[in-house]
């Protein structure tokens, strides 16, 4: 059987998530960072980021 895949919109409770995912991959980056950067992403209309879940 297939597995599903949901993808949703990054939101700023996300960022503790994406921050570990980030380390994992081996950039150095804080939770408080990736607020900020979502905050960017969010107030600029022509930005999206998406997760997978």
């Amino acid at each position: 059987m297939e597995k599903q895949v949901k993808i949703k919109q990054a939101e700023i409770q996300d960022a503790e998530r994406i921050a570990s995912l980030c380390e994992q991959l081996g950039y150095s980056v804080t939770k408080q960072q990736i607020e900020q950067r979502l905050g960017k992403i969010k107030s600029n209309n022509s930005l999206l980021c998406m997760l997978r879940l």
